[in-house]
């Protein structure tokens, strides 16, 4: 699998006067590429995942709220 180069570049985290808000969503069944570039197309950002067990994984997603 390749991964196209991607440069940093600075996010406002505003909104005119306000902080974004954002929504969360946790995922708890294992994921492949696919399945995490359908959330990626829905706007979703996967931050962290966490294996508690072994073969078990939980997906961190968020987003911006969508006014």
């Amino acid at each position: 699998m390749r991964i196209p180069d991607s440069r940093p570049y600075p996010v406002n985290a505003t909104r005119g006067d306000y902080a974004v808000q954002w929504e969360y969503k946790l995922v708890t069944e294992t994921l492949n590429a696919d399945q995490l570039n359908e959330f990626g197309a829905d706007g979703w950002e996967l931050v962290m995942v966490v294996s508690p067990a072994h073969y078990v994984f939980h997906y961190f997603f968020k987003r911006g709220l969508r006014d």
